[in-house]
Formats: C-alpha cells, structure tokens, sequence
C-alpha cells in the first residue's frame, strides 16, 4: 500500500481512516448481501438480528439498543418496512409509541444474515490474527477511555496546558 496523504499525517486523520474502513466494510457486506438475493441494506443488519432475537421493540429501543439516533432508526424503519422485512404497529397502551417486529420476510432475512454474520465473525477473526491486532479490542478500549475523558476535552488540555478554567 503507498502511503497516502492521510497516512503519512499518522493519527491526525484517524477519525477520517476509521470512516474510510468502515464504508469500506460496510460496500463489501452490501455486495455479499447482495449476491446472496437479499433485500436488507448492509446498515440494517444489526436491526434484522436484534428483532429476530427481541420479537418486538420500539424505535426507542432499537435506538439505544444499536447505538443510533432516533431520527436515523425512523428512517431504517420506514424503508425496512417498505422492503416487507418488518411490521409497525401502533402500541394499544400508549398512541405515541409504535411496536416494530419481523415480516416472514423479515425473519427470512435475518436467518440468513446470521449465517452470512457467522462468516463475517471468521473473516474478522482470521484479519486479526494475520495482523496481530484486534480492532474490535481497540475499538472498546478507545470507547471506554473517550467516555471517561472525551476527545474535546483532552484537545483542551493540550491546546491550553496548565489552564485550569
């Protein structure tokens, strides 16, 4: 590989590298999904598996339960409904509230992902064998130390040392 801008510039554009793989992944998933003939978008797939585990959630739930916006699981919902893979349901205890849940489509779907996300599992753990390194450690390890002292922070410390305000 030639080392590029963004690699010559080392940690600097790590945001921007991690971006960079992560659509990288996310193409070639699409492209396998793809050619197996299903329907689910390469984002969806983390909706599809924990429906199939939870049977019926709220926009809410899901949310927190993958860690995205409530806006973006809206949007996931309305084209995974378009597509026949889920169900939305208004909640009979609470009108604001909708229950989402699997199609026979959906559930389709979803068992043939967990096959397709058995292989990724390999895949994955085959790279980090090659490479010595395990992302998905590293990825936890940069959440926890974010979450106990965010980046805007730290960027503060070094930006203005010894300023205590």
């Amino acid at each position: 590989m030639s080392a590029t801008f963004l690699h010559r510039n080392g940690r600097v554009f790590l945001a921007h590298r991690l971006k960079r793989l992560s659509d990288r992944l996310v193409s070639e998933i699409g492209a396998e999904i793809e050619h197996l003939g299903l329907k689910v978008p390469p984002t969806a797939g983390s909706t599809l598996a924990l429906l199939a585990r939870e049977q019926r959630l709220g926009i809410v739930e899901i949310a927190q339960q993958i860690g995205v916006s409530h806006p973006f699981v809206i949007r996931l919902v309305a084209r995974l409904e378009e597509l026949g893979l889920i169900r939305v349901q208004p909640d009979e205890s609470d009108l604001r509230r909708k229950w989402v849940s699997l199609t026979a489509a959906g559930a389709s779907e979803a068992a043939a992902l967990a096959r397709l996300n058995v292989a990724l599992e390999e895949c994955y753990a085959d790279i980090a064998r090659e490479t010595s390194a395990d992302l998905l450690v590293t990825i936890d390890a940069f959440e926890v130390a974010l979450a106990a002292a965010p980046l805007r922070r730290r960027l503060a410390d070094h930006l203005n040392p010894g300023d205590d305000s």
